[in-house]
């Protein structure tokens, strides 16, 4: 193949420097500009008669000081070239973010002829990188610092920590009442809230530390200027005086109550995750003060009382990390042998402790309030499953599911539990919600309208636990209830007590007159059954049938 001739080269570079996306500029040996491509007008507006004959610097920006250039030209004049991300100015003002390598041009001797320059516009992918690292390191609604930021801030302090004359401070923060805001007043305000208070905590500690959302309603601070432990207090007084002013939102004057907790390093921890953990637990030991209060991490908050805080603060998490499952326990009706319907109970599933027991569980979540979220997602979930039973042809169920007294007397109720229904789709003659007979007797005027209400909507109810409690014969006939269950407490030894044997047989009796369907609970021998059976009762609930039991092993049990 003959060798391409020197004008053919030459036509062939100046179509290849004509066609490249990237800005080119050449310069003679004393950095005077003699040649741009069209790339180069493109990007930064200037022709070749805007700048021959003149220095590159006529794109500076001020964004960069003397020493930069100083440096960058250092580099070119003894390694012959330079690369890196540089801002300059456009024609039109405007200043950008470019890609440049400068290279020197020497001839065949080695001899400086000239530099050349070639550039890309990088201003939208490097806003693109900011924009993707802001969020991954700030939350979306409050614009603060998010967990994954603060954490990773914590380590670097705690790094570093030894020796320095500072004292690394964590605080954690929530709102008390949060849930109550957004069930009363909606989200949008509670998340108009959430953004009044985490301006108003950045404005107190300035440059004193960073300030950052961890999730919900809960934030944290890392105080990074505490040189003295009596510091620690006159910040946290400054917080506490900030918040005796009430936030205004969508005309509405709101007083808003801070628990706070703090640990100090190193007495109260030594990495990020301990000195979290500890302030979160004297944070929660603070909603027993009321109001706006605070409390230094101790080290007897370890105790029994440290072990129901951690309870707690890992049920918060519980829900949205999706620990939580519901188990389905069947009721047999003696008549016919046959499974009619199931009670929906929920599961912890903890990640190092298992199952954990409802009974330590649930009466935190009572005391809480968090039973609420989570009761709604129990209803949620156990309607679901039984649509999904219902379209796969199994049987019919009647659903039965728990009402705790702090739901019960909850503001919308009967609207949430219609929703609920509407969205899964499972017919009101499918479900039952169970109370107990103490729920039922708190505030007997209220609990009748309400419970009238769900009847309307053609939702059953029954008494659950009866026997227990204190309600009395003209009560119960006023309750608009279609089931009474027996108490397990009084099935379990009903053939070895002849008090018990007879108060079973007396509900059973009340439940006849009242035209009642009654439900024996904790049945786990032939012989307790057989008893009920003789004695009417209509369906049995116990480990003789199955004990709770996951959606999948029911759902074999049924085809079985």
């Amino acid at each position: 193949m003959k060798q391409m001739s020197t004008k053919v080269r030459q036509r062939f570079a100046m179509l290849v420097y004509n066609l490249m996306s990237e800005g080119v500029l050449v310069t003679d040996r004393d950095g005077l500009i003699r040649e741009i491509n069209p790339a180069f007008t493109k990007v930064t507006g200037y022709t070749l008669p805007d700048v021959y004959g003149k220095k590159p610097s006529i794109l500076k920006s001020g964004h960069h000081n003397e020493q930069f250039y100083q440096n960058m030209w250092a580099s070119i004049h003894q390694k012959g070239s330079w690369e890196g991300e540089i801002w300059n100015r456009k024609k039109d003002g405007e200043i950008y973010i470019q890609k440049l390598k400068m290279m020197t041009l020497l001839d065949e001797e080695e001899r400086t002829l000239g530099y050349l320059g070639i550039f890309s516009d990088i201003t939208t992918t490097k806003k693109f990188e900011k924009r993707l690292h802001f969020q991954y390191t700030h939350d979306p609604l409050t614009e603060l610092a998010n967990r994954n930021s603060f954490m990773a801030n914590l380590q670097t302090v705690l790094a570093t920590a030894d020796g320095q004359d500072r004292i690394p401070t964590v605080v954690m923060l929530n709102l008390a009442q949060f849930r109550q805001v957004n069930e009363s007043f909606g989200s949008h305000f509670g998340d108009q809230l959430l953004q009044a208070v985490a301006q108003r905590l950045a404005q107190i500690i300035g440059q004193q530390g960073m300030v950052a959302r961890m999730g919900g309603d809960e934030f944290a601070i890392l105080l990074l200027s505490i040189k003295q432990l009596d510091e620690i207090t006159s910040v946290i007084h400054k917080i506490v005086s900030a918040f005796e002013q009430p936030f205004s939102i969508e005309d509405q004057d709101l007083a808003v109550h801070l628990n706070i907790g703090i640990s100090i390093y190193p007495y109260d921890g030594t990495e990020g995750e301990s000195l979290i953990r500890n302030a979160e637990m004297a944070m929660f030991l603070t909603k027993e003060t009321g109001g706006t209060s605070y409390r230094f991490y101790t080290s007897d908050m370890n105790d029994m009382a440290g072990k129901r805080l951690k309870l707690e603060i890992g049920l918060r998490k519980a829900l949205e990390r999706g620990e939580l499952t519901v188990y389905y326990q069947p009721k047999m009706e003696l008549a016919t042998n046959q499974i009619k319907g199931v009670e929906a109970l929920i599961r912890w599933q903890h990640p190092q402790r298992g199952l954990v027991s409802p009974g330590e569980f649930i009466p935190v979540a009572e005391e809480t309030g968090l039973i609420i979220p989570i009761g709604a997602w129990v209803l949620r979930t156990a309607c679901e499953q039984v649509v999904r039973w219902q379209k796969a042809g199994l049987p019919p169920l009647k659903l039965a599911v728990n009402l705790s007294g702090k739901q019960f007397s909850q503001e919308n109720l009967v609207g949430m539990i219609k929703q609920i229904l509407q969205e899964t789709g499972l017919s009101p003659e499918w479900l039952e919600l169970e109370i107990t007979e103490s729920t039922a007797m708190n505030n007997v005027a209220q609990a009748i309208e309400i419970m009238n209400e769900l009847k309307r909507h053609g939702i059953s109810l029954s008494i659950d636990d009866f026997g227990t409690g204190y309600s009395s014969l003209s009560y119960i006939s006023r309750f608009p209830i279609s089931t009474l269950k027996i108490d397990q407490s009084f099935i379990r030894e009903m053939i070895e007590r002849q008090d018990h044997m007879a108060i079973v047989k007396a509900i059973i009796s009340l439940s006849k007159s009242l035209q009642l369907k009654v439900i024996a609970e904790g049945v786990e021998h032939d012989q307790q059954r057989d008893y009920l059976e003789q004695l009417d009762c209509h369906e049995i609930q116990g480990y003789l049938i199955s004990p709770p039991v996951p959606a999948n092993d029911l759902e074999k049990l049924l085809r079985d």
